[in-house]
């Protein structure tokens, strides 16, 4: 069967070409489907979580696959898979995720008391820290954190008196008795799906193009994805709330001053954000690089940027009512 060749594009619009590398390292690199995946063009492999499937080639956010159970091959985003037998599969494991991130997660709307997740440790390389959401009657819901022990031989605990050979069989045990946890681990905490790469061919880019190049389309004030490619989300959203935050700090600046709008896009593509505003404290400068991630998955939620906007005003409101 013939190989289709969709015309998967960079951001600067230069055709893909599927990337070198080693086939017998990836004829060995196995992964799973962590969520399902209807494929919407001609070359896509549809995706079913759980599915096993083999890498044939790697190339920037889509991999060519082949199915384990139907062996057919395709075209597959690369952020909806992980390596077979590594903890990412798991629901509960949040691999790159902050102690505080995690209470902001585990509080959000949608977990409940007993919500938990196990992440790599801040502090200590190779280990993990579990977190579960609990409800205290002088401080309401919180969140609790359990340092998760290595051993010698491979194995972990938090408390020495009961050890495990794996974290699954840790989770296994807490979810049946609390046995000195606050709680018993109830269900895994809510996250997001990530968003799809998407891709259009380069005559829709075009037309696109023209469509931007008006003065109406607020250039300046869009991601990149919805700019190259008309990909309006959540997380396009986001990227606008970062721009709104500089001209609330600049007093209504226009954002990328002295830039024209062909400007903005070819400095986007090579990585350029705006630098931080006179006067603007540095928490909200990292909050604003946060919303201008190139990925839109590892951009912040606007729940979790609500909670570091209030932490932020609450510590600084003594200040602001010292002012004349």
């Amino acid at each position: 069967m013939g190989w289709p060749n969709p015309r998967r594009t960079r951001a600067h619009g230069a055709p893909c070409p599927l990337a070198e590398a080693d086939p017998q390292r990836l004829r060995d690199k196995l992964v799973v489907a962590l969520y399902n995946y209807e494929p919407k063009h001609d070359g896509d492999l549809g995706l079913r979580k759980g599915e096993k499937l083999r890498i044939l080639e790697e190339s920037g956010e889509w991999w060519k696959a082949q199915s384990l159970t139907t062996g057919q091959e395709g075209l597959i985003p690369y952020n909806f898979v992980a390596m077979v037998n590594s903890l990412e599969p798991e629901p509960w494991f949040f691999k790159n995720i902050s102690r505080k991130d995690a209470e902001r997660q585990l509080l959000a709307s949608g977990n409940t008391h007993g919500s938990f997740l196990i992440r790599e440790s801040e502090t200590s390389k190779g280990s993990y820290s579990l977190s579960v959401r609990d409800f205290d009657q002088n401080q309401g819901e919180t969140v609790k954190h359990y340092k998760i022990r290595n051993m010698d031989n491979g194995g972990y605990y938090i408390s020495p008196r009961v050890t495990f050979s794996s974290l699954h069989e840790l989770v296994e045990y807490y979810t049946r008795s609390s046995d000195g946890l606050c709680t018993r681990l109830g269900k895994p905490c809510r996250t997001q799906k990530p968003q799809k790469p998407w891709w259009q061919d380069d005559r829709d880019r075009s037309r696109l193009r023209v469509v931007i190049s008006g003065a109406k389309f607020p250039i300046k004030w869009t991601a990149p994805e919805a700019i190259n490619y008309g990909t309006f989300t959540i997380k396009s959203d986001v990227w606008s709330f970062g721009i709104l935050l500089t001209e609330i700090v600049t007093y209504g600046r226009i954002p990328y001053p002295g830039m024209t709008n062909p400007e903005v896009i070819q400095n986007l593509e090579r990585g350029y954000r705006m630098p931080q505003p006179d006067n603007c404290p540095q928490e909200l400068y990292e909050l604003m690089m946060q919303c201008w991630k190139e990925r839109p998955e590892e951009r912040p939620t606007f729940e979790y940027m609500k909670s570091v906007l209030e932490d932020f005003f609450t510590a600084t409101e003594g200040q602001y009512q010292q002012q004349p």
